[in-house]
């Protein structure tokens, strides 16, 4: 997994730790496939578009909200629990197989 530490420009989650996961590039029309299929997969846990970004998804954890931002075949999960948003996501339980994630 690659993480980051969020910069003072994102207000209340500066200086946490965001996790960057790669998933895929590839052919024209591959990213509409991909961004539909990742709409269904993020709403089937708990996941809502953004209405000023339909690449950046969240939903409300309780005492904090957790966000999914998806840019072409990339996405960045900021939570406090990345790897069990990854977890639902990725292969065995979830549909994808991840690559290029690993511990920081």
């Amino acid at each position: 997994m690659m993480y980051i530490r969020l910069g003072p420009e994102i207000r209340d989650w500066a200086g946490k730790l965001a996790m960057i996961r790669k998933l895929l590039y590839g052919l024209i029309g591959l990213g509409v496939q991909f961004h539909c299929h990742l709409c269904t997969e993020l709403e089937k846990i708990g996941f809502k578009p953004s209405k000023a970004n339909l690449d950046l998804w969240m939903r409300d954890a309780g005492n904090h909200y957790e966000y999914v931002a998806k840019y072409i075949g990339d996405m960045l999960i900021i939570s406090k629990e990345p790897k069990a948003i990854l977890d639902l996501l990725q292969k065995p339980k979830g549909p994808y197989d991840s690559k290029g994630v690993g511990s920081p």
